[in-house]
């Protein structure tokens, strides 16, 4: 990651200190980074917990023999510098959420695969939190999210939450007008269209697997056709709403094909619904190319 330039907010109260554990019963490597924002004065420390020297720097990489660990990374004022952390496949247990609630200008947080995670919030409480978070990735975790689209924080652009214990609810109508990416597969979420999709970017949506009944699925695709509308060019993404999902209405199903073909009819360009089109076993909404007309 390299340093960003954002606006910043003033903490109440001062952190210095981030704590995390990490455990496995085999040898295992981490490989945390941490994203600065611009003008920060202060180099990060990390003690890992294990009798080792400690080390400086944003990009790091340490090995462990099996065991529990407490990492312990060391930032003046990361309450007001820290924008990003990622320590995605590094074997993080506990809540590690919690562990970040002080820093205020957060703007990235990935923490996906850690099968010991097991963060429980709402996404009101994150937002309190974190006003300025534009990327949350904690997918293929043990964390429980709750709430409502509508509840995400106004600059948000990338939402992943597939195959946690999360419920969330709410339609696309609620996202924020920069929602490129949101991921719920596989989550107890139940989601509609509610209308057109506030977000006019919506590149990859995954809804797949929620057990949504046909007029849910319906409403999802018609909000992001209205949505697709605007005159824009974008290249890739994938929308999917299959697995335990019901099969869409004869009015979003397009003829199968493969290679696929795109419709070439008004807005229709914009996206095609495939119905198992190229023997995939599943209903998607393939972006291939969004060009409206």
């Amino acid at each position: 990651m390299g340093d960003i330039a954002l606006p910043l907010l003033a903490g109440k109260r001062h952190t210095n200190v981030l704590r995390f554990t990490v455990s496995h019963t085999a040898g295992f490597t981490i490989t945390p980074e941490i994203t600065r924002h611009v003008g920060c004065p202060h180099t990060a420390t990390w003690d890992w917990g294990d009798g080792s020297a400690l080390e400086t720097g944003d990009s790091m990489s340490h090995a462990y023999a099996a065991g529990t660990y407490n990492v312990t990374l060391r930032l003046p004022r990361a309450d007001r510098w820290l924008a990003g952390i990622n320590m995605s496949y590094d074997r993080v247990v506990g809540d590690a959420l919690l562990a970040l609630r002080g820093c205020r200008n957060l703007t990235n947080i990935t923490l996906p695969t850690n099968a010991g995670l097991n963060s429980a919030h709402s996404l009101a409480t994150l937002r309190g939190w974190w006003p300025l978070l534009t990327y949350l990735y904690l997918a293929s975790t043990q964390s429980l999210i709750t709430g409502t689209l509508a509840d995400l924080p106004a600059g948000m652009e990338y939402l992943s939450l597939s195959d946690t214990q999360s419920t969330i609810t709410g339609a696309l109508a609620d996202l924020p007008v920069g929602m490129e990416y949101l991921s719920l597969r596989n989550t107890q979420s139940a989601i509609t269209g509610g209308g057109a999709a506030t977000s006019r970017k919506l590149t990859t949506v995954r809804l797949d697997s929620l057990g949504l009944d046909q007029p849910a699925v319906d409403s999802i695709l018609w909000s992001l056709y209205q949505a697709a509308i605007t005159p824009r060019t974008e290249t890739g993404g994938t929308i999917n709403l299959g697995g335990t999902n019901a099969a869409p209405s004869g009015t979003f199903q397009a003829a199968a094909s493969c290679p696929v073909t795109e419709d070439t009819d008004g807005a229709e360009i914009a996206h095609e619904l495939l119905n198992d089109g190229c023997g995939e076993g599943f209903n998607k909404w393939a972006t291939v190319t969004i060009t409206a007309p």
